[in-house]
Order: C-alpha cells, then sequence, then structure tokens
C-alpha cells in the first residue's frame, strides 16, 4: 500500500463518516424541532381554552357591601322609649335607638363579685407562684330589663336583624347591657 492510497482512502473514509454525523444530526434536529412544535400547539391551544373558560376581572373590583347589625357603645342619654348612643368606634357618629315592646333588655351579671373577688385573687398568686392554675369562671346572672332600667353612662350592644350599617335610628331588637364590674387585682 503506497501513501497515497492511504491518504485517499483516509479522507473518503472522513467524508463517509462526516455525511452519516450529518445525517443523524439533521434527523435529530427535525424530531427536536417537530416535538418542540407540538409540545408549543398543545400549551397555546390549553391556554386559549382556559382563557376563554375564565371569569374576567373587572379593573376595579367593588368590594362586597359590609351588613352591620350590632353596634356597641355606651349610652349618651335615655328618654322614654328612645336612647342616645355613643359607638366604641370614635368614626362613628352617634345613632338614636328606638325601644319597642318587642325590644328583649338583658343584663347579664356576676352573681356574687366578692366570691369571685376571691378566687380570682387565688388564681393570680397561683400563677405567679409559677402553678398551671385555671381560672375562675364567673356564676352569672341574666336579668330581663325595661327601657326605663337603662341609664347614662352604661356599655350596652345593640342590634337589629334589619342592616343597620349607615343608618343613624332605627328600631332595635335586643339591647344587652354589660356589667363593669371592678375587680381589685393583686
Amino acid at each position: 500500500m503506497n501513501d497515497e492510497n492511504l491518504g485517499a482512502q483516509l479522507t473518503q473514509l472522513l467524508s463517509y463518516n462526516n455525511k452519516t454525523i450529518i445525517v443523524v444530526f439533521v434527523v435529530l434536529v427535525v424530531i427536536i424541532a417537530g416535538g418542540a412544535g407540538v409540545l408549543g400547539a398543545y400549551f397555546y391551544t390549553s391556554s386559549q381554552t382556559s382563557l376563554a373558560t375564565r371569569t374576567p376581572v373587572p379593573a376595579n373590583p367593588t368590594p362586597a357591601p359590609v351588613i352591620v347589625h350590632t353596634i356597641v357603645g355606651t349610652v349618651v342619654s335615655v328618654k322614654g322609649d328612645m336612647l342616645i348612643l355613643k359607638p366604641e368606634n370614635q368614626t362613628i357618629a352617634n345613632r338614636t335607638i328606638f325601644i319597642t315592646s318587642s325590644t328583649k333588655i338583658t343584663k347579664t351579671s356576676i352573681k356574687n363579685p366578692k366570691v369571685f373577688q376571691t378566687k380570682m385573687n387565688a388564681f393570680i398568686k397561683a400563677q405567679k407562684d409559677g402553678s398551671k392554675a385555671i381560672p375562675p369562671k364567673p356564676t352569672v346572672v341574666t336579668t330581663t330589663l325595661k327601657a326605663s332600667d337603662l341609664s347614662e353612662g352604661e356599655h350596652i350592644s345593640v342590634s337589629s336583624t334589619k342592616d343597620i350599617n349607615g343608618v343613624l335610628s332605627f328600631t332595635a331588637d335586643k339591647i344587652q347591657v354589660y356589667e363593669n364590674p371592678t375587680l381589685n387585682i393583686k
């Protein structure tokens, strides 16, 4: 074998291998491009379908209305079957509350404040001593009242079955008077 034949054969072998490599490379590119095209079409179609089935959101959605049935505050004055309530929320104007014969007025109070005070002091002492004491449960009594029993300065909640949001005067369905116990925490 001479060197020229060997060189020609080597060149032919290399050119054959390059053609094979190029063909394999082209086939792989076609397969990958075809797969990418199929996937792209799938994702495009699914995105169009989900967009069509979504509910559009308005640019400035209107918040749901706030419904209020109870206002808590302090009695400013009582005149017959009407009272003026100063709401706890200082940004809300005073309310005029009308009381009818169907308005349920109740007051819940501690049955025996001195006994409860003694139990509460024992609980606080036990906590300070590191004991895992359970706080005492007060024994409460609920009393039914009349409009004439209400007085200025009492802390109450006034409820209505109607929405009273922003309403300056309304008829109360229920009034709950809160006792303001004075406990001596030591």
